[in-house]
């Protein structure tokens, strides 16, 4: 979790923090507005302020299917704020606090008029996921100042989040050759490969069903999702595994309400194994009871990525760690297979690749990674041809004093990263240090 602030004192306020403001401020009415993209997390941050500040009639929703009584206190979605046009009916100083959750959406239009319009003595930010795959800051809200940080790993060896076991499995796909457009691979040529070719989307499948009784103990025991890269392969997927007797059902934006709670609530009474899914449960959706997760897709976006890790992180009763089955297959040459795996290790001051080749002794408690023989090659062929395009030197070079907490020289970096000079420079030796540096504003 990274929590971003500022406002008066550069502090962040907690719902215990606003109750002893509010009592130190002479009585005085201190504005709340709680902004979300989902209602699930509106009721549930507004049940956590009840419960904090003891109080069971504090706030009220303002979604679709809610209208609060006032709004001093109001939880609302990012959808009902521009539909209403609310920032045209309130004053800009009207809230004292604001607190926008997922805040690596700031940067996305629809928060563009509420981060214009109002000026609160305190915003706060939240998120799991503060680096966003376009490069654009979300900090930039906040003086370029994080004031509470807790990354993966320290989450897990604090005990707030339940350790991992992450299998990658060699996947006979050869995706080298697919469509890269837009920072990622072209979805309807996936598609294609893992659904529309019956062959080698029914060779991929049984993959998964032997991966699953490779590595996990008891089916009987499993609560899963599988991310998939479009409705074809979730009805795909979820189909074959029916006919292989293993109950399953696909979910997507096309489901209603009623379907998807339906499917949440097959899963943890174990009317189905496994729920397949297609940019669903990436965020802001809590199932407790997930403890086994297919990664059926490469995944582009390591914000995605660990949103996706994330929905079998929390914590319960029932699940001693979370199994996760990565298919990994030969990449094209701009998949990120580094940044991925630097989110699983945490702050280290040694490559990427040497983990990958030497094995992974410094993961949070509890937590293992194993590379099948293929799967481990590809990832460091990919990782040795990626190593010196411009664009990941340069997210290279920003990531560099936070990871290393060495001074950004040439010497230092190309220790580092493992990189000769021919690496860096390239044949042509068209490029200067320095002046990538620049560009990479460091």
């Amino acid at each position: 979790l990274v929590v971003a602030a500022t406002g008066v004192g550069k502090t962040v306020i907690s719902a215990f923090d606003y109750k002893n403001f509010k009592n130190n401020n002479k009585g005085k009415v201190n504005r709340l507005l709680f902004i979300a993209h989902r209602e699930d997390i509106l009721v549930q941050s507004m049940k956590t302020f009840r419960t904090i500040l003891r109080d069971r009639n504090f706030g009220g929703l303002y979604t679709g299917n809610f209208t609060p009584d006032n709004i001093d206190y109001v939880f609302m979605t990012i959808q009902t704020f521009n539909s209403k046009k609310f920032d045209e009916n309130i004053s800009k100083d009207f809230y004292d606090f604001i607190i926008v959750d997922e805040f690596h959406h700031a940067s996305a239009p629809s928060y563009q008029k509420l981060l214009s319009h109002f000026n609160p003595k305190v915003l706060l930010g939240l998120t799991a996921t503060p680096e966003r795959m376009d490069g654009k800051d979300v900090l930039e809200y906040f003086d370029g100042r994080i004031s509470s940080e807790m990354r993966l790993g320290e989450a897990i060896d604090k005990k707030l989040l339940t350790p991992f076991q992450y299998f990658c499995v060699t996947d006979e796909l050869d995706l080298s050759k697919i469509k890269w457009s837009k920072g990622g691979y072209d979805n309807k040529e996936l598609t294609n490969i893992l659904t529309v070719d019956k062959l080698n989307a029914k060779k991929r499948a049984d993959l998964i069903l032997k991966s699953i009784d490779d590595y996990i103990a008891d089916i009987d025991e499993v609560v899963g999702l599988g991310f998939c890269v479009s409705i074809d392969h979730a009805n795909f997927m979820a189909n074959y595994f029916n006919e292989k007797g293993i109950s399953s059902v696909a979910i997507s934006s096309k489901c209603s309400i009623d379907e998807r709670d339906e499917a949440k609530t097959g899963l943890v009474n174990g009317k189905y194994k496994f729920a397949f899914v297609v940019d669903l449960y990436n965020e802001g959706v809590d199932i407790p009871e997930i403890n086994t997760i297919l990664f059926l897709r490469p995944t582009d976006s390591l914000t995605v990525f660990l949103q996706q890790l994330g929905r079998g992180l929390r914590l319960h009763d029932k699940k001693e760690c979370l199994t996760v089955l990565d298919f990994v297959g030969q990449a094209h040459k701009n998949y990120n297979f580094e940044d991925k795996f630097r989110a699983l290790i945490g702050k280290t001051n040694k490559p990427v690749k040497d983990y990958i080749e030497n094995g992974f002794l410094t993961l949070p408690k509890g937590c293992y990674i194993q590379l099948e023989k293929e799967a481990k090659e590809y990832i460091l062929r990919n990782i040795k041809s990626a190593s010196n395009t411009k664009a990941n030197l340069l997210s290279k070079l920003r990531s560099f004093k936070n990871d290393t907490d060495l001074e950004l020289t040439l010497e230092n970096f190309l220790k580092y990263h493992n990189l000769s000079l021919v690496d860096f420079y390239g044949k042509t030796k068209d490029r200067s240090f320095s002046r990538t540096c620049v560009i990479a504003e460091q």
